[in-house]
């Protein structure tokens, strides 16, 4: 059998869907993926999964929220006036991302996700926190 090890540097195609189906992220429109395992470059259950399949080989893996991105915390979720982004010369859109400095704590990305006439809302979540994924996988060849 060969199998990959940790270290090698690999070609995978994968498609992720959500539990409706919906497809959130794929490669096989740009082209496989190259990537060096045993980096930390990929959700870990995906890179193990992948270090147990061989080359050529095809698998399903579904991950559960707190084996993908976490849990959907509403904590992550704050309202800012609108006056502050006016302050800063900022136009808030909605899906606008902007690196974040809490008081208390460590700089985090957030992305607007409602904007109205006085108040702009921030997600810190990751956008696909809360969701379970199914990856479809597909080991394509070692990279030499």
């Amino acid at each position: 059998m060969d199998h990959p090890q940790p270290g090698d540097k690999v070609k995978i195609h994968y498609t992720c869907t959500l539990n409706d189906g919906s497809v959130c992220d794929s490669t096989h429109r740009a082209g496989p993926l190259e990537l060096k395992l045993g980096q930390g470059e990929i959700l870990r259950e995906i890179e193990q999964r992948l270090l147990r399949m061989e080359f050529g080989e095809s698998a399903r893996v579904t991950l559960t929220p707190d084996l993908a991105y976490g849990q959907y915390r509403h904590e992550l979720v704050t309202e800012i006036d609108q006056k502050e982004f006016r302050d800063r010369g900022i136009q808030p859109k909605i899906g606008l991302t902007l690196d974040i400095n809490p008081p208390a704590g460590e700089s985090m990305v957030a992305r607007i996700t409602e904007v109205d006439d006085t108040k702009v809302r921030l997600d810190a979540n990751h956008p696909l926190a809360g969701q379970t994924l199914q990856y479809d996988l597909q080991l394509v060849s070692k990279v030499l």
